[in-house]
């Protein structure tokens, strides 16, 4: 388990920060630690529902990868100074933004401000986890950014790394507990 948790930290790290670009591959980091968000619900719940049709099992499995990627793919830049966005470029755009203006906005939070940034986290860790539950994957997505925000000034490298690193280790635990509850 500890080994799955470091690979899909090491993937989450060359998703982020547009590492893969610089060798012409970004989609492939962020699709590759997509894979076992599909493979987990194609698996576990097509055979759960459909033990004798394996083919429906594959159909979700793809299905659960095509909705991880697409969180995958919902920018990070209006939640990313964490603690810091006294400045925020309102001129940029993200996927999941009307979303958590919505939800911030209920609990009395706007753009720049760190509760905000907990719930564009715990949103887009939701939809990244949705395959299997999203919940788990929320709070391991926020607690992993909330980790990666006392970085800052304290590592000689790039503080975000450990944010990215460490979201998408703790959102994986949500692999495992769903694979866990289905077995």
């Amino acid at each position: 388990m500890a080994i799955f948790l470091i690979l899909m930290g090491i993937l989450g790290r060359l998703s982020g920060n547009g590492f893969g670009q610089k060798w012409g591959v970004s989609w492939l980091p962020e699709a590759l630690m997509c894979v076992p968000y599909g493979v987990a619900l194609g698996s576990a719940l097509g055979y759960a529902l459909w033990p004798d049709k394996p083919y429906l099992g594959i159909l979700l499995a793809f299905a659960g990868f095509a909705v991880s990627y697409a969180g995958m793919q919902s920018a990070t830049w209006h939640f990313l100074r964490w603690e810091t966005h006294t400045d925020p470029n309102t001129e940029r755009t993200a996927t999941i933004k009307p979303l958590v203006d919505f939800i911030a906005a209920r609990f009395g939070y706007s753009l720049g401000q760190e509760g905000y940034a907990w719930i564009a986290a715990m949103v887009k860790g939701f939809i990244i986890g949705l395959p299997v539950g999203g919940f788990i994957t929320a709070i391991g997505w926020a607690v992993g950014y909330e980790i990666g925000s006392h970085a800052h000034g304290r590592v000689k490298f790039d503080p975000h790394a450990v944010s990215e690193f460490m979201s998408s280790a703790l959102g994986a635990i949500g692999i495992l507990v769903f694979l866990w509850l289905m077995v």
